[in-house]
C-alpha cells in the first residue's frame, strides 16, 4: 500500500490542490493529513473544503486547535496570531466543528502512527537525538507494534531512524526505511510561504517496500498571496476604525 502524507498546509488552498493532483498522478492508495490545516494564510475555508471533498483523514495541529480556542494564541508569533484571530471569525459553525473533531492521532495501518508533533503534545518540536529517542520510547510504550511515526510541525522533510541508541537522518529525496529500529517521517510543509524553495512539499511511503519519496510541487502562489494581502488590509482597516 502506498500512502501520501501531507502536513502543515496552513490554509494554502492552491498548494493543497496542486499536491492532491500530483498524488493522484502518483497513484497513491490513501492520503493522510498530519495537521495544521489552517493558520498562516487566508484561505482556511477553501482548504477545509478541499480536505473534506477528497475525504482526507487528518490529525489536529496546533494551529487548528488555536483557531478554535483550544490552544492559546500566545503560543504563536504576531503574524500567526493575527491570521488565527481572523480565521476564528471567518469559520462557519460547520467548519469549526470539523476542526474540533480532528483527533490527536491516527493509526491508519498496523505499525503506523500519525501525529502532528509529539505524542499527545501538538506543540512539541523534535530537534535533538534525545528528543527522538524519548518519543520512540513513549510511542512504543503506547503501542509496541508501531515502528513508523508520521508527523509534521517543523516543516523539515526527512526520515529520522532510531536504531538501538543511534539516531540517523535521511533527508531524501528518496529514503529506504531500515528493517530494524523506529522511524519518524516528516513530509515537510505543503503550504509554507516562507521557505526559500517556493514549491509545496509532501511525501509518499510504500508500506510494502518501505521506500519513502519526497516531492516538491509547483503551484499558483499568486492566489494565496493575494488572499493574504486582502486579509491584512481588512484587518488593519478594522483596527483603525475600532
Amino acid at each position: 500500500m502506498r500512502l501520501a502524507l501531507l502536513a502543515d498546509i496552513h490554509a494554502n488552498a492552491p498548494a493543497l490542490d496542486a499536491v492532491l493532483a500530483h498524488a493522484r498522478h502518483e497513484r497513491v492508495d490513501l492520503v493522510i493529513g498530519l495537521g495544521d490545516i489552517v493558520g498562516n494564510s487566508a484561505m482556511p475555508r477553501e482548504t477545509i473544503a478541499l480536505m473534506r471533498d477528497h475525504g482526507i483523514e487528518s490529525v489536529a495541529g496546533n494551529h487548528d486547535l488555536a483557531a478554535i480556542g483550544r490552544l492559546s494564541l500566545d503560543l504563536a508569533g504576531p503574524r500567526a496570531r493575527e491570521v488565527l484571530e481572523w480565521t476564528r471569525a471567518s469559520l462557519t459553525e460547520d467548519e469549526w466543528r470539523y476542526l474540533a473533531e480532528l483527533p490527536l492521532e491516527l493509526a491508519p495501518r498496523p505499525g503506523l502512527l500519525c501525529l502532528h508533533a509529539g505524542f499527545s503534545d501538538p506543540v512539541a518540536k523534535l530537534r535533538t537525538a534525545d528528543d527522538f529517542r524519548d518519543q520512540a520510547r513513549l510511542i512504543r510504550e503506547y503501542d509496541p507494534r508501531v515502528s513508523l511515526c508520521a508527523l509534521g510541525h517543523t516543516h523539515l522533510p526527512g526520515v529520522v531512524s532510531v536504531v538501538g541508541s543511534e539516531v540517523y537522518l535521511y533527508p531524501g529525496p528518496v529514503a529506504d526505511l531500515p528493517a530494524e529500529g523506529f522511524h519518524f517521517l516528516n513530509p515537510g510543509s505543503v503550504g509554507d510561504l516562507t521557505m526559500r524553495d517556493p514549491r509545496a512539499v509532501y511525501a509518499t511511503v510504500d508500506l510494502d517496500t518501505r521506500r519513502v519519496r519526497f516531492f516538491r510541487v509547483p503551484y499558483d502562489r499568486g492566489a494565496v498571496l493575494s488572499a493574504n494581502t486582502r486579509q491584512r488590509t481588512t484587518t488593519h482597516l478594522l483596527e483603525q476604525t475600532a
